[in-house]
């Protein structure tokens, strides 16, 4: 019998993944599992016995294809309130998976589907709703979070045109972006 190969994708701080990567084991104990882990946080997860780990080699095509080449049934995203990760969270749609689900703080997941994307609007507008949880409530609270939801769609669209405008540019003289050598272990800024 083929055992099902599935990936859970580090989009969250070290604790959550470990914490998800126990609720995947738990859940589903005949899945064999491969994590991959955002640079240079080997060290900062810990091991967890039958579980691959994978050293994030950044988003070169090569290392895309790589990934794309060990058929992965089933991608597991952490869509978290962590900061960052946002390019680590358009990978699963990149892998050809056949199911993308994503974990929430909760540990409950939901499936993730570009032609079925009414949980992910629900998990976002939940997002949003408990970004503005506290607030002096009223009509205020009502008109920021309406104006939270107007401007996220374009707020993640800036960031992946910035992004990729930064990469084409340094690709052009020659060098990786600045952001990308800074956080590299041992770089100069």
């Amino acid at each position: 019998m083929v055992q099902e190969s599935a990936l859970l994708v580090q989009t969250a701080a070290p604790e959550r993944l470990a914490r998800a990567i126990d609720k995947v084991r738990e859940t589903h104990p005949r899945l064999r599992l491969s994590v991959l882990l955002q640079r240079a946080m080997a060290a900062r997860v810990p091991a967890r016995p039958d579980v691959e780990y994978i050293e994030n080699e950044g988003p070169k095509p090569g290392f895309i294809r790589r990934l794309r080449a060990r058929r992965f049934g089933t991608v597991f995203v952490l869509y978290t309130n962590d900061p960052g990760f946002w390019k680590l969270k358009v990978l699963p749609f990149l892998l050809g998976a056949a199911r993308i689900l994503a974990i929430n703080e909760n540990l409950d997941w939901f499936p993730v589907s570009l032609a079925k994307p009414r949980s992910l609007a629900r998990h976002v507008f939940w997002r949003l709703g408990t970004s503005t949880a506290g607030g002096t409530g009223g009509i205020a609270q009502a008109v920021e979070m309406l104006v939270r939801r107007a401007a996220y769609p374009g707020l993640l669209a800036w960031l992946l045109a910035f992004e990729r405008t930064q990469t084409h540019r340094a690709r052009w003289r020659g060098s990786p972006p600045s952001w990308k050598r800074e956080n590299r272990p041992g770089a100069t800024p």
